[in-house]
């Protein structure tokens, strides 16, 4: 996914804010759009709407889907300022770097609504113990929760909320076979109710070893790209899932951004917000923290400078990823020489799937034909939906998903 526009909002916005008194909150909706700039700057339109008109991917404009990254229930931040119906919020578990400089962004503008101040919880006596500690960027987790995280979309019947894959929970002493209990944080009533979940939906992974968290990420993501129930969006910036969309074809529309410019970006019939997928690179965050794995980079561009460059002699794995500029995928299946990935929609896909080696790339029908490539700086040929030549691939990388 490319994040030209990202940087540049950062750059010029994150650091020009006059910081208030920062404080912690927490995430209290399934989903919450961030965004790289304020959306309110220079628009006469209620910034409400602003965000709930965000469309599922652009197609042309600069604005034609100004959402960079996704933060999920029960995720801490730390906000930083406050522009009335909007929030600067510093984010924990991911962050994004330059091409050009190891600076590190994880800061993104949302709704104030959003979010719910920790000193408001303890206000109302909520036992903040119960709300799962956050995953830390380079730091270990303490370990003195038992976290469970859902690998599937659950409806919460209490609060009516439905959560999203890779929303964790604080699990609670009670078990059976069948079932987990866990805490969850009831922001209209604000209190902390217990939930049971199925167990075959959720995963609790402090016990497993990195390799076996490898193989539960190779096996999310095939169990996301399979999915009976319907696809996975591709969603620009989207970090999520909380539902699958049956399977019709997209949409682009035409309509001007909230400064009165023109856009156009893609849209599905079944509208919902915000839009519940995910981008190429966000599809390898999600399922990497929901494994437990020790990964934290949220665009293409920060993954390949922190992930190991395959050599002639390491042994390419399920779960490793195949790089180049502006898209990732997934290595799935070695033996059956497939890729999973969250296509674009002007490839015309606008989904997650998995494919063989030989749908992606040109003349490229095996891992071993796609490493001697490598090995040889041979260029790839990137194919579309219907076997058409795209895009030449001069420049790319073959990474080892070696992490903690």
């Amino acid at each position: 996914m490319k994040k030209s526009l990202l940087f540049n909002f950062l750059i010029m916005h994150s650091f020009s804010c006059a910081l208030q008194t920062p404080y912690q909150a927490v995430v209290i909706v399934p989903v919450a759009d961030l965004a790289g700039q304020s959306l309110q700057e220079k628009s006469k339109e209620p910034v409400t709407s602003i965000y709930k008109k965000l469309s599922i991917c652009g197609k042309k404009g600069e604005f034609a889907c100004p959402r960079v990254h996704q933060a999920l229930f029960h995720e801490f931040v730390t906000v930083l300022e406050e522009r009335n119906q909007e929030v600067l919020v510093k984010i924990n578990n991911f962050f994004f770097e330059t091409e050009k400089d190891s600076t590190r962004f994880d800061t993104f503008w949302s709704l104030k609504k959003n979010f719910m101040p920790l000193a408001h919880l303890e206000k109302h006596n909520v036992n903040l113990a119960l709300l799962p500690e956050p995953v830390m960027v380079n730091q270990t987790p303490r370990h003195q929760q038992k976290i469970t995280t859902l690998l599937y979309p659950y409806r919460d019947t209490v609060n009516g909320l439905t959560y999203s894959a890779g929303t964790r929970f604080v699990q609670a002493p009670l078990e059976n076979h069948e079932r987990v209990t866990a805490y969850a944080l009831n922001p209209r009533n604000t209190y902390v109710h217990k939930i049971e979940f199925p167990k075959n939906l959720v995963s609790s992974t402090e016990n497993l070893t990195l390799a076996q968290r490898k193989k539960l990420f190779v096996r999310l993501c095939r169990m996301w790209a399979h999915e009976q129930k319907g696809l996975i969006p591709y969603v620009w910036g989207g970090c999520s899932l909380t539902a699958f969309y049956p399977q019709k074809d997209f949409t682009t529309h035409e309509d001007n951004d909230h400064h009165g410019n023109p856009i156009t970006y893609f849209k599905r019939s079944d509208v919902r917000h915000p839009h519940s997928g995910f981008d190429c690179a966000g599809l390898i965050a999600r399922a990497a923290q929901t494994a437990g794995l020790p990964y934290y980079f949220k665009n293409s561009t920060t993954l390949a400078k922190h992930l190991p460059l395959h050599t002639k002699n390491s042994p390419l794995q399920a779960g490793d990823v195949i790089w180049f500029p502006g898209h990732v995928m997934v290595m799935g299946n070695i033996e059956k020489n497939t890729v999973i990935e969250a296509r674009h929609y002007s490839h015309g896909y606008g989904k997650v799937h998995e494919i063989p080696l030989a749908e992606a790339f040109k003349d490229i029908s095996t891992y071993e034909q796609l490493k001697q490539a490598f090995l040889e700086n041979k260029p790839l040929l990137r194919l579309d939906k219907d076997k058409n030549v795209i895009q030449k691939i001069n420049n790319f990388k073959l990474l080892e998903m070696k992490v903690g």
